[in-house]
């Protein structure tokens, strides 16, 4: 168990840069074998590989792209109605999907217990069934009382999504495969979750790298300077310390502090903790 997560359970997710290609898979997983020693559980969340959310979106939509990627942006119009569906959803989730299958199996080539999620009716994220299936919201409290445990070392998790109580696939919208980690965090009580990054931390000065990273930064300062390598919504869903680092490590890079006075978010996670 790594010192530090009194639950020894992990929480990881990779972003594109790392899914790359169909390389990607045997890497990633070497890269998460050696941590199966340093904690008792880990969830880690995919991402698709690089470009192949935007190329599913050209599929489904074609030369009205920009009105889907806009709804998925948190901006629908009257024109990205007839997007607003679950099979479209389910469809623009698919290619996360496949990255759990392969990397699913990537680690258990190499012996490691893993199990790999995949979106719908047993999904474990529920989202608030507003027929909002482009950009849904997760819902925590429901998703908390739902809670299943995994006898796996590793939990390989799809992002972007959540479903309904119906079991039907509703996206969370671009980017959002970060959350996912958040929601993991809060539901599953993680101490700390960790995003692997090409900068290795929060960059001092994103146009300097020769400036190095932050070893730790308040989460009012990271708003300021406008999250830049988060979904800004993960700041305010996960209440404790969130680290940045390189791809294969649980510790050093930069530890985004909670919040010094307590937010309603806060205020949820502790609850939920406290059931």
């Amino acid at each position: 168990m790594v010192a530090g997560y009194e639950s020894g359970i992990v929480g990881i997710k990779a972003g594109s840069s790392i899914f790359h290609d169909e390389s990607c898979f045997d890497s990633v997983a070497d890269l998460i074998v050696p941590l199966t020693q340093q904690a008792d559980q880990i969830f880690f969340v995919v991402s698709a590989l690089k470009g192949e959310t935007d190329r599913t979106i050209d599929d489904i939509a074609e030369a009205n792209r920009e009105v889907l990627n806009a709804a998925l942006q948190g901006n629908p119009s009257p024109a990205s109605t007839r997007y607003n569906r679950t099979d479209i959803a389910a469809q623009l989730v698919t290619p996360e999907g496949y990255s759990v299958r392969q990397l699913t199996t990537a680690l258990q080539a190499r012996g490691i217990r893993a199990i790999g999620l995949q979106h719908g009716p047993t999904y474990p994220l529920i989202g608030i069934d507003n027929n909002n299936f482009l950009y849904a919201t997760p819902d925590l409290d429901a998703s908390q009382r739902h809670m299943p445990r995994y006898d796996a070392q590793v939990v390989v998790v799809p992002g972007f999504g959540v479903r309904n109580a119906r079991g039907e696939v509703m996206c969370t919208g671009r980017g959002s495969s970060d959350l996912t980690l958040a929601q993991f965090g809060v539901i599953f009580d993680l101490n700390e979750i960790v995003y692997w990054k090409d900068s290795g931390g929060y960059l001092r000065d994103p146009n300097d790298r020769s400036k190095g990273v932050y070893k730790r930064i308040s989460r009012e300062q990271v708003e300021v300077e406008g999250a830049k390598v988060l979904d800004r919504r993960v700041l305010k869903t996960y209440a404790p310390g969130i680290r940045i680092t390189d791809a294969g490590k649980i510790s050093g890079g930069t530890i985004i502090a909670p919040y010094q006075k307590a937010t309603r978010a806060q205020h949820l996670y502790e609850a939920v903790a406290a059931k």
